[in-house]
């Protein structure tokens, strides 16, 4: 879990991390899922020192909308359902 008191990463650092971080998202978006990727947003967001403890057991449902702080006045949408017969997920999400 990144510091949210982390005062040594100035504004230029901070929307480098979100940008990289919106990327890779988009990428995900572009997939469907058999269950949601928590893993492997949460770890995108750590790598990055965004703070992800608002995010822990909040996913859960057949849809659902999350808009958590990282950290460093940033935020995460997630957007999720189950879409077709198949049942997979689709999944929208970005930092802001």
């Amino acid at each position: 879990m990144a510091d949210t008191n982390n005062m040594t990463r100035d504004k230029t650092e901070i929307r480098k991390a979100a940008r990289k971080v919106n990327v890779e998202l988009a990428k995900m978006g572009r997939v469907y899922y058999d269950k949601l990727p928590v893993g492997r947003i949460i770890a995108l967001l750590e790598e990055n020192d965004f703070d992800t403890e608002n995010l822990e057991g909040i996913w859960c449902g057949h849809e659902g909308r999350v808009h958590e702080s990282i950290g460093d006045g940033k935020f995460i949408l997630v957007a999720w359902c189950r879409v077709g017969d198949n049942g997979r997920f689709e999944l929208t999400s970005y930092v802001s």
